[in-house]
């Protein structure tokens, strides 16, 4: 069958990996291909669990928007976890800490100045 024949004859493709096919590159951001692990096994988990081969399909624009917020979704947990508290003044948060200014902004009537 020539590629342009399977084309017209089928309106989805499937790509799958063999085993441990991929898993060579995970040593670049392992932190990352956790992260995604992370998140399809609990999809599967939401579903049952007990599935070592998965499968995710839909339109291509479904697809991708999935991936994105995966990818999206790994981006903000790297942003908050890398944040370091030494950078922050944690003290004015504490509202313990911090002077007491709203009673005196209340108090002062800015009319009888003159």
């Amino acid at each position: 069958m020539k590629k342009n024949d399977f084309n017209e004859q089928s309106d989805i493709i499937v790509f799958s990996f063999v085993k441990d096919s991929q898993i060579k590159d995970v040593c670049n951001d392992v932190d990352a291909y956790d992260y995604v692990k992370g998140v399809l096994t609990k999809l599967i988990e939401d579903h049952g669990g007990g599935y070592q081969k998965i499968g995710i399909g839909g339109y291509v624009q479904d697809v991708a928007g999935y991936i994105s917020i995966i990818i999206q979704s790994y981006h903000h947990h790297r942003l908050v976890t890398n944040l370091s508290i030494s950078e922050f003044d944690t003290s004015e948060f504490d509202p313990e800490l911090g002077p007491n200014t709203i009673e005196e902004d209340l108090d002062h009537d800015d009319s009888e100045e003159g």
